[in-house]
């Protein structure tokens, strides 16, 4: 009786516990995938428990087994899935980064010309649009924008030296601040790809596709499909990269974008390749009136001359809006305000070196005079470049202000013309009284100045030694007196660049006898720059040889990949010598010893090849093929022995060495 009291009393709470102990030794088990109930059986002996508590104990076991494992399964199957998702999500991510990298190597072919757009690097040594000036022009420009009925185009144009470009980038900067600047291309004639047609629609398709991201997928499988659309005609480049996405473009909202492209200097785009490029250009881009969801509008800005007039007059009246610098009645206001703020910014410097000691000059109170200012905006009106280049003469760092001025002030013929004012910079900078000297300098002027104001693309100081054969702290020398009409960077490596073309054009131009002796002579130079550029390739130290770019030898896509990366070993002098070198011999076709070409191409054919593939001019070689075939011919008695049967030869012979080298190794 004691024995089954003792068991009543303790029944409840061992069944309990048996439970949780259950749960728990169950719980343990399933992680080791072993028969959770042989084992419970095993491990647990209760005595004195009766065979009808035990079965239901074991019954109770029984049911809550299958609950967890239940409960398991639930779980397993959730956290499958969660890994599942996982594992998916991350899938997508990286099928979408591949696709990103893939469509970036497809955009990356694009040919666009980076010193042509708006912000870049080339802009740095530009003169920024003095504040307060040309306020009335500006407002009209923004005007124009704002109008959503206003004309597709408008034309502003004006003779050298009125101050264009500086508004172009004023321009550029507002437009783009309010978010409306929708591609810019700035042409320099001489400049690499800058003055080129073939650039414009593909640099204009890069700019937009950065503001609308879904036309890269457009692009892209245009590309995809021909990569040599950069290489067809204007009119299947401007169908398939600029048309043909831009009418697929969707943008959110209702309301039409008005977005602005400027086109800056378009006289200086060159209209020779191809033919008529210019009227075919504003031809082509007018026909973006019919784009849906953006409207877009031109600021084309250059001077009146034909391939522009010619373009606008295939355009009907309507679709553009034409105004003369000249013509604006602030200009004399513009350039006095110039003269004056410039003026007293160099006196506000003397003064302050004046204020430490240094007694650098002696300044009146009253200078700059009412009558310098306005002696000295008569004579430039209404050039601004005159004006500059007053400003930068009379201010240049090693003379005093006052007495530079009074130079000007003393010449009446400097008050006459933009040659006169170039003319009184260049007297003073021969102005030695020992005339040996002046002789030296003269020189010196010719074979330093005169390459560098023919340059196709601009050189830093130490390539421009190197391709002139000239020791580079003479040209430093020289040049540091001519920072009137030549931006001169104090850094060796930075390109040296022309204050405006118009000073390149008085040092050429036949109709005038006004610059004297420092006329240049274009067919010499230009005969000189070849031959240079055939000395410097043929060099046997640093010129042309086979690997020019000194690849390994590695699998071809690795070599490919890298191709970019390895342009920069190949010397700027180099590079600019094979690119430029048949440009040169062009403009001087009757001057140049023929047997000089046959004799480089004997040596340096195939090399000049790797070099102009490797640079992706392929194309242009071609064409300079074409031009000296052209040339030599007119010169060769056998019609047999032409420059292509010459290039056979070469290359027959060539590929016998290649073949003998193998053998022999």
């Amino acid at each position: 009786m004691l024995q089954r009291k003792g068991v009543q009393v303790f029944e409840a709470p061992l069944s309990r516990y048996m439970e949780m102990y259950c749960d728990m030794r169950y719980a343990i088990e399933c992680t080791r995938k072993l028969s959770v109930r042989k084992r419970i059986w095993k491990t647990i002996s209760v005595s004195n428990i009766g065979d009808g508590r035990l079965s239901t104990l074991q019954t109770k076991i029984k049911g809550t087994e299958q609950n967890l494992k239940g409960l398991v399964d639930i779980t397993q199957n959730i956290h499958s899935k969660e890994r599942a998702e996982e594992i998916l999500l991350r899938i997508e991510q990286i099928s979408a980064l591949v696709e990103a990298i893939a469509q970036s190597l497809e955009l990356s072919k694009i040919h666009i010309a980076v010193k042509a757009v708006n912000g870049t690097w080339n802009d740095e040594n530009e003169e920024p649009l003095l504040e307060g000036t040309r306020q009335e022009l500006l407002e009209d420009i923004v005007k124009w924008a704002d109008n959503p009925d206003g004309e597709q185009f408008f034309w502003l144009d004006g003779m050298a030296g009125t101050g264009k470009s500086t508004i172009s980038r004023k321009m550029a900067s507002l437009f783009q601040d309010r978010g409306i600047l929708g591609a810019s291309f700035f042409f320099k004639r001489g400049q690499l790809d800058c003055d080129s047609a073939n650039k414009v629609i593909p640099t204009i398709a890069y700019q937009l596709m950065n503001l609308f991201p879904r036309l890269k997928k457009e692009i892209q499988e245009v590309i995809k499909k021909d990569a040599l659309i950069f290489e067809q005609t204007l009119e299947a480049q401007f169908t398939a990269l600029l048309l043909g996405p831009l009418k697929q473009l969707e943008i959110s909202g209702h309301q039409r974008l008005t977005m602005v492209l400027i086109l800056d200097a378009m006289d200086e785009c060159s209209n020779q390749y191809p033919v008529d490029a210019v009227p075919k250009l504003l031809l082509l881009l007018s026909q973006l009136k019919g784009v849906k969801v953006l409207d877009m509008r031109f600021l084309v800005i250059g001077r009146p001359e034909a391939p522009i007039s010619d373009g606008f007059d295939r355009l009907d009246e309507s679709k553009y809006f034409k105004v003369s610098l000249e013509q604006v009645e602030s200009v004399k206001d513009d350039i006095s305000n110039f003269l004056r703020t410039k003026l007293n910014k160099r006196k506000a410097h003397c003064m302050r070196v004046n204020l430490h000691g240094r007694n650098l000059f002696e300044i009146p109170e009253t200078w700059p005079e009412e009558s310098l200012i306005e002696v000295s905006t008569e004579s430039a009106c209404p050039l601004l470049i005159a004006a500059s280049t007053m400003t930068r003469f009379i201010g240049a760092s090693k003379f005093s202000p006052v007495e530079r001025a009074n130079i000007f002030l003393q010449n009446e013929g400097s008050r006459s013309n933009t040659f006169e004012v170039y003319r009184t910079v260049l007297d003073q900078f021969v102005s030695v009284d020992d005339l040996t000297d002046k002789r030296q300098i003269l020189e010196d002027f010719h074979r330093i100045v005169g390459p560098i104001i023919l340059l196709y693309n601009p050189l830093a100081t130490n390539a421009l030694s190197r391709l002139l054969g000239i020791d580079q702290s003479l040209i430093d020398r020289r040049l540091r007196d001519l920072r009137s009409v030549l931006v001169v960077p104090d850094q060796e490596d930075v390109p040296i660049r022309l204050l405006h073309l118009s000073f390149r054009d008085v040092l050429f131009d036949d109709k005038t006898s006004q610059m004297g002796q420092f006329k240049v002579d274009a067919k010499a130079q230009n005969h000189n720059l070849a031959m240079r550029c055939i000395d410097v390739m043929s060099d046997k130290k640093g010129g042309l040889r086979r690997n020019s770019f000194c690849f390994e030898h590695k699998p071809v896509d690795h070599e490919c990949s890298k191709v970019n990366d390895d342009k920069g070993k190949l010397e700027p002098h180099v590079s600019y010598a094979c690119q430029y070198w048949v440009e040169h011999l062009q403009n001087c076709p009757d001057t140049f010893d023929h047997d000089l070409v046959y004799a480089f191409f004997a040596d340096h054919f195939l090399h000049w090849l790797e070099v102009m593939a490797l640079f992706d001019m392929t194309s242009e070689a071609l064409r300079h093929l074409v031009e000296l075939e052209k040339i030599l011919s007119a010169s060769v008695r056998d019609p047999k022995d032409t420059l292509s049967e010459r290039l056979i030869l070469t290359i027959y012979s060539e590929n016998a060495k290649l073949s003998a080298d193998k053998i022999s190794s």
